[in-house]
C-alpha cells in the first residue's frame, strides 16, 4: 500500500521526487517510496487539488443542455434534508455586496454542477429578507438553517475552487464557460413578477422606455476608494470616449449608474448636447452615496440598485470596469458577451 500510494505522489510531483530520492540515506526500496511518498504529499496538495479539478473537467465534459440539466439535479437532491447537501453555499461572512455575493454563489454552484454535489444555501438575513422576496432562482434552493453546520470550514472554500474551476474552462472553451455562468446567474437573479414591474416603472418614469435602445454605464466609485491601494480611477474621459464610439444616433440617451452624484453630472458635462444622460443616483428616487450592504427587502437603497442594473442589464451597450463586482454580475446576466466592455 506505501508502494503504490509514493508511486502516485511521484506522478504527481516527479521533479521534487527525484531530488528527495537523490539526498536520502540509503534504505531499503520500499522504505525511500514511503518516506519519498510523504514528502511529495506535503509539497504538493495545491498541485493535486489543480489536477483533480482539471480531472473531474475532462471526465464530466458537460455540454450546455448536461449541465443545465445538471444544475436542476444538484439543487433538488438537497431540497429535502438541506442540512445534508454536500455544498452549503453562501455560508456566513462579513457584510457584502449583491455583486459579490452573486459571484460567491455563482462559482460555488459551478463547482457543485460539474460535480455533481447537491447544494443548498445557508439561511441568513440577505437569504430571507433580499434573495426570497425579489429573485425566482429562491423557490428552487433547500435551505439549512443550522448555523454550526453553515460555519464549518473556510467560507469561501467551494467558491475559490470553482473560481480555478471557472479559469480552466475559459482556457479551454471560453463561449461554454461564459454560457455556463450566464446560465446560473439568470436562473438565479431574475426578478420575480412584483419587484420587475417595480422596476420596469421607475425605469420608464426617468425615461428608458424598454426597447433597449440605450447605452449603459457604469461608474464605480464610492466603494472603491476603499480598495484601489492608491491606484488612479479610470478617468470620465475614457468612459465618454468609449461611449462615443458606440452612440449610432445623432440624439442618444445613456442610463448612468454610479454610488458618486458627482461622476453622472461629470459624465453628463462630457457627453454633452448630443446625449440624454439618465440616472437614479440625481432623480427624486436616488440615494445618497454609501457603502452600506445590509440591504433588506423593500429598502430604498436596494431598490434603486435593481433598477441601476435593469437600466445596464437591457442597455444596446454596456460599459464599465470588470474589476468592479456589478460589472461581472450585468455582463453575465446580458447573456451576450460580445456587447460589454470593460475600460480596466
Amino acid at each position: 500500500a506505501q508502494a503504490i500510494l509514493a508511486q502516485a505522489s511521484l506522478q504527481v510531483c516527479p521533479h521534487f521526487a527525484n531530488r528527495a530520492l537523490s539526498v536520502m540515506p540509503p534504505l531499503r526500496a520500499h522504505a525511500r517510496l514511503a518516506a519519498c511518498a510523504l514528502l511529495a504529499q506535503a509539497v504538493c496538495v495545491g498541485a493535486i487539488r489543480r489536477l483533480d479539478i482539471q480531472a473531474q473537467v475532462a471526465r464530466v465534459p458537460l455540454q450546455r443542455e448536461m449541465f443545465e440539466e445538471r444544475f436542476e439535479e444538484v439543487v433538488a437532491r438537497a431540497r429535502q434534508d438541506p442540512c445534508k447537501a454536500d455544498v452549503l453555499a453562501w455560508r456566513p461572512r462579513e457584510a457584502s455586496g449583491l455583486g459579490s455575493r452573486a459571484d460567491t454563489l455563482s462559482l460555488e454552484l459551478l463547482y457543485a454542477t460539474h460535480n455533481n454535489k447537491s447544494v443548498a444555501l445557508c439561511d441568513g438575513p440577505f437569504v430571507r429578507n433580499v434573495f426570497v422576496v425579489h429573485y425566482q432562482g429562491a423557490s428552487a434552493f433547500g435551505v439549512c438553517g443550522e448555523p454550526p453546520r453553515c460555519r464549518r470550514g473556510n467560507p469561501l472554500g467551494v467558491a475559490k475552487d470553482g473560481n480555478s474551476l471557472a479559469v480552466h474552462l475559459f482556457g479551454e472553451d471560453r463561449r461554454h464557460a461564459y454560457d455556463a455562468l450566464s446560465f446560473v446567474r439568470r436562473r438565479l437573479f431574475t426578478l420575480k413578477s412584483e419587484t420587475q414591474s417595480l422596476v420596469t416603472d421607475k425605469l420608464r418614469d426617468m425615461g428608458v422606455d424598454g426597447s433597449g435602445q440605450h447605452i449603459g454605464l457604469h461608474v464605480r466609485r464610492g466603494d472603491k476608494i476603499q480598495e484601489i491601494d492608491g491606484d488612479t480611477f479610470v478617468p470620465f474621459s475614457s468612459f465618454a470616449d468609449a461611449t462615443q464610439r458606440h452612440q449610432k444616433h445623432e440624439r442618444s440617451v445613456v442610463y448612468v449608474a454610479s454610488d458618486d452624484t458627482a461622476a453622472v453630472n461629470e459624465m453628463g458635462h462630457l457627453l454633452c448636447c448630443d446625449t440624454e444622460v439618465i440616472s437614479i443616483a440625481t432623480s427624486t428616487d436616488g440615494c445618497p452615496n454609501t457603502t452600506s450592504r445590509s440591504y433588506s427587502g423593500m429598502d430604498s437603497s436596494f431598490i434603486a440598485l435593481l433598477v441601476d442594473l435593469e437600466g445596464l442589464i437591457t442597455s444596446t451597450y454596456f460599459i464599465g470596469t470588470q474589476s468592479s463586482n456589478i460589472w461581472r454580475h450585468v455582463f453575465y446576466m446580458r447573456g451576450n458577451m460580445t456587447s460589454s466592455e470593460s475600460l480596466d
